[in-house]
């Protein structure tokens, strides 16, 4: 009997199980590892986040909420739990009521001479500044026609004014006026906690900019029709929601903010453009000006966003990957939406990622948000830096290993950079606005504008707000015709003779200088 047949059969057995040891064994090793690394991994990311909680310590920074949550405010005190501030469910979303009932008013809103020449349409005001005055009989005829659309049946007496109609159609603002008078306090009911936090109702804070637009239109309208003292009613009205906006400690209610004191802004400047404001008003507008601090309300709005919104949302994270997995998904599931092998990608990393990956990006973040970003901006000196930018951005590309690491931390914390030049800016147009009104109350006494702003102090002020972007005077120049320009270097820093430069209304803070835009020719003036 042969016996290599038997041999070559144990022969491959044994191989056989050679392998399959030596595989289970690979296995076992690589299974090892993987688990070490995941443990390293999260030792590392505790340790990043323990000497990032360390430094911010050291540097008096509350990682507490609670620290960031606005004191509450007696409802016999608080203009913001007024009925018209309600909140409702609308499309499963939590909207302000105010904001549908005033729909139909919002919707009709007009912005350029296109909309206001619509059917139902509210009646175009004409842009001041550009020296576009509106027929007022005309205004006057339409305002009265979208009230009896609006309100069938009604009847207009004879005398009313302008703003007297719109108020017809929109009585809630006459409400807010008298409210305002007997509630000093403004805060908004934000359930903050709810988590994730990602999902905290913030539609009681958006829903403010149509409220704004509403209250700008009838301003307008106020002083079309020699009311200003009304339009200085509303102003308050104004200033007292964006008090509320400015403590609320998330970064799109500052930002909101910002919208809110700008609409308004325009209407204090087509007054002035007018002359239409007398000189208390005058100085009852450059003091409630001067309440507002736009660089104190950046630091806090992104150390709430920090500590309230992304700290938790990231926790959140760590712990319940579905969620995350839900997020990368959700722009999946509209009709038409397409998942990308990125998307793939996402949520498998969702799923793998070491949750001390987590906590690293989570200290890097917190670190840039709440210690190089604040360097930028100084609000004891009225000042902000933008310089320091490229030395807040140099650390963050120091702490991550690799460009993807850069890549995932940066779009967190850009926001929080970016929004420093956006209330650099409005701080920039809060106090040009001040200056202005301060140099209307000189023509008021002396017929014309001075030729400096020196002239200005002490009859008009202690001192003038000096210019945040460099800490010098605000650039002014009397024009031959009478007129002037008032502007600020800009974010460059550089006096550009008072430039504008952007081609977008919708980026002012873009252009090289920027000017408070009094008069028509300003745009011209050199």
């Amino acid at each position: 009997m042969d016996p290599l047949p038997v041999a070559a059969g144990k022969g491959k057995r044994s191989w056989f199980r050679w392998c399959l040891r030596w595989l289970l064994r690979g296995t076992l090793g690589f299974g090892v590892l993987i688990v070490l690394f995941y443990l390293e991994e999260d030792w590392r990311g505790a340790n990043a986040w323990s000497k990032a909680e360390a430094e911010l310590k050291a540097q008096g920074i509350s990682l507490d909420p609670q620290t960031y949550i606005p004191p509450p405010v007696p409802d016999a005190e608080n203009f913001g739990a007024m009925p018209f501030f309600r909140t409702e469910k609308v499309d499963g979303y939590l909207r302000m009521a105010i904001s549908k009932d005033l729909k139909a008013v919002n919707s009709h809103l007009p912005y350029t001479k296109e909309t206001g020449a619509e059917p139902g349409s509210l009646p175009y005001l004409g842009n001041w500044l550009k020296g576009e005055s509106p027929d007022l009989p005309a205004v006057q005829a339409r305002l009265e026609a979208f009230c009896r659309q609006q309100m069938p049946g009604t009847d207009i007496p004879p005398e009313a004014k302008l703003a007297d109609i719109f108020g017809m159609v929109c009585p809630v603002l006459a409400d807010m006026r008298a409210a305002n008078a007997t509630h000093p306090q403004c805060r908004f009911g934000v359930d903050y906690a709810i988590q994730p936090s990602w999902d905290i109702p913030l539609g009681p804070i958006t829903d403010q900019i149509q409220v704004a637009k509403i209250l700008s239109y009838e301003e307008r309208l106020a002083l079309l029709g020699g009311q200003p003292d009304l339009a200085l009613d509303d102003l308050k009205v104004a200033w007292k929601i964006n008090a509320g906006l400015a403590q609320e400690p998330f970064l799109v209610s500052g930002l909101v903010s910002l919208g809110v004191v700008a609409i308004h802004l325009g209407a204090v400047n087509e007054g002035l453009a007018k002359h239409a404001w007398n000189d208390q008003q005058l100085a009852a507008l450059d003091d409630d000006l001067g309440k507002m601090d736009c660089l104190s309300e950046n630091q806090r709005a992104v150390r709430g966003d920090t500590v309230m919104m992304q700290i938790p949302a990231m926790d959140y994270t760590r712990t319940h990957r579905r969620v995350a997995l839900y997020g990368i998904l959700i722009g999946g599931i509209f009709p038409g939406d397409q998942i990308s092998w990125n998307d793939w990608l996402g949520v498998g990393l969702c799923w793998l990622i070491p949750s001390g990956w987590i906590d690293t990006f989570k200290a890097d973040s917190a670190r840039f948000n709440l210690l190089e970003m604040p360097k930028m901006v100084d609000p004891a000196e009225h000042r902000v830096y933008p310089d320091r930018e490229g030395a807040a951005f140099a650390a963050m590309d120091k702490a991550g290993s690799s460009e993807t690491w850069r890549n995932f931390v940066s779009p967190l914390v850009r926001p929080t950079f970016n929004s420093v030049k956006k209330y650099a800016y409005e701080q920039v147009q809060v106090d040009e606005a001040r200056i202005s009104c301060r140099l209307e109350r000189y023509r008021l006494a002396q017929g014309t504008y001075p030729s400096s702003l020196a002239a200005l102090v002490p009859a008009y002020g202690a001192e003038l707000p000096h210019d945040v972007m460099n800490g010098e005077p605000y650039r002014y120049k009397l024009n031959g015709d009478g007129t002037y320009l008032l502007y600020s270097v800009g974010w460059d820093q550089k006096d550009g003779g008072g430039q504008l430069g952007s081609k977008s209304p919708y980026h002012t803070s873009d252009n090289l200088d920027w000017i408070w835009t009094n008069y028509p020719d300003q745009r011209k003036a050199k």
